[in-house]
């Protein structure tokens, strides 16, 4: 039975108790912890009596509920640290037993009665001590993994996480609360006012849950860990990152282990297909043995790499196809391009073929001669009468007579589209060419 100052000085009797009981008093001071019996005259300050149980003190007791709630309920590795004749799992088992599981929750458990003497409480932890700096002085003792002191996002390779609280500092639906803030019941609010309240908090209720849901997986699939998901994702080939883009919708459905298993599965599979269809191609080849299959393939390879080099050889020369002439460029110095030494090498340039105007709109203005001139250069009817119509009109300006150097200047498409535009106006009699000099 525990009695505050006030009702003890009172003489109270609570539940059973009588004034006329044994009692002890414990006070807390500055400097400790004070036990005191009854026609006691004096009694030393002390903290080695046990309260709880025979293997903690008042010391270590009052210790772990002070560190409990400076350093944060858990964190038994630096209140272990702290009270220093403890290790974490006696810190976290009798918290537990005593405080968490205790039979007079939220209470702890029952002090005890006929207690460990105070001389034999000292003796123990003095032990305790002595075996600890033994292990520190030969080195036996695990030193803590470092631990973030505090949880600022600077302490974490993602920007905006906190690590102690398991938070972000930018949450899903981060304004949710803002429709939340100014909400108020009261007495005379009317039936529809008070659904429309009601309304409201469940929204947001469904807000949290969505945030709480997305917290969850990227804790449980270990997303936090962005260096280490970059690092693997580069080792990846090609095909195992499409591979899991592809299957990360079902993420949300599985666990982080059932998800991984799925996808070690699904790389398995596209393994199996993939060496499936190339014995089918061996068949195919009439390659019967393992031994010739390899062969075939490392010869197609050196074919493949063979292609792609010509390939690229002929694109870079298209561009030096004006500038070589007889191995020659046009600076005097001889040629060390491989196409001005290598006659077997032709750069030839596939021209594009007519497109059909049959759904363009505005094909019905064309004539038939113009309707086969923008299928042949690919011109669309819309485009081709703006041109035509720009060119008639700076024809009728220049009092008639237009050079092709002008309509080239004034038509800004390819040069050899307006050339055939040109010789198709003067064909048509549309316009007529300057006379020759």
């Amino acid at each position: 039975m525990y009695l505050c100052v006030g009702c003890f000085s009172q003489g109270k009797e609570i539940n059973g108790h009588k004034k006329t009981h044994d009692y002890r008093v414990i006070v807390r001071r500055s400097n400790g912890f004070k036990r005191v019996e009854r026609h006691e005259e004096e009694a030393q300050p002390t903290f080695s009596f046990p309260l709880y149980t025979n293997d903690w003190d008042a010391e270590e007791e009052y210790l772990l509920i002070e560190l409990s709630q400076t350093l944060g309920l858990g964190n038994w590795v630096d209140v272990a640290d702290h009270i220093g004749t403890k290790t974490k799992e006696e810190c976290e088992q009798h918290y537990i037993e005593v405080y968490s599981q205790s039979p007079n929750w939220p209470r702890p458990i029952d002090p005890l009665e006929g207690t460990t003497s105070e001389k034999e409480m000292r003796r123990r932890k003095r032990k305790r001590m002595d075996i600890i700096y033994e292990k520190a002085a030969l080195g036996l003792v695990e030193k803590p993994e470092r631990k973030i002191l505090q949880s600022m996002p600077a302490n974490h390779e993602i920007h905006g996480y906190m690590p102690m609280r398991k938070e972000f500092e930018h949450e899903t639906d981060n304004d949710a609360e803002a429709i939340i803030k100014d909400i108020e019941f009261t007495d005379e609010d009317s039936e529809q006012d008070r659904a429309l309240k009601l309304a409201v908090l469940e929204i947001y209720n469904k807000k949290l849950h969505k945030r709480i849901e997305k917290r969850r997986i990227i804790h449980e699939y270990g997303l936090i860990d962005y260096r280490q998901i970059t690092m693997t994702d580069k080792k990846r080939p090609k095909e195992e990152k499409e591979l899991i883009n592809r299957a990360k919708p079902f993420a949300r459905l599985m666990t982080g282990p059932d998800f991984q298993a799925f996808f070690e599965g699904l790389i398995k599979e596209q393994y199996h297909r993939q060496r499936i269809d190339q014995l089918q191609e061996w068949r195919r080849m009439g390659i019967t043995k393992l031994k010739d299959g390899e062969l075939y393939e490392k010869l197609k390879a050196e074919r493949e790499t063979t292609r792609e080099s010509s390939s690229r050889l002929s694109l870079s020369s298209s561009g030096d196809r004006g500038m070589i002439r007889d191995g020659m460029f046009g600076d005097g110095e001889p040629s060390t391009h491989p196409v001005a030494h290598n006659p077997t090498i032709r750069i030839v340039r596939k021209a594009a073929g007519p497109i059909t105007l049959d759904d363009e709109e505005g094909v019905e203005l064309l004539l038939p001669a113009e309707r086969r001139l923008c299928e042949h250069l690919r011109i669309p009817p819309h485009p081709y009468m703006a041109i035509k119509a720009t060119i008639l009109k700076e024809y009728a300006r220049l009092d008639g007579h237009m050079r092709r150097r002008q309509a080239r200047e004034l038509i800004k498409i390819d040069v050899n589209k307006t050339s055939r535009i040109y010789d198709f106006f003067v064909e048509m009699g549309w316009i007529k060419p300057p006379p020759p000099l």
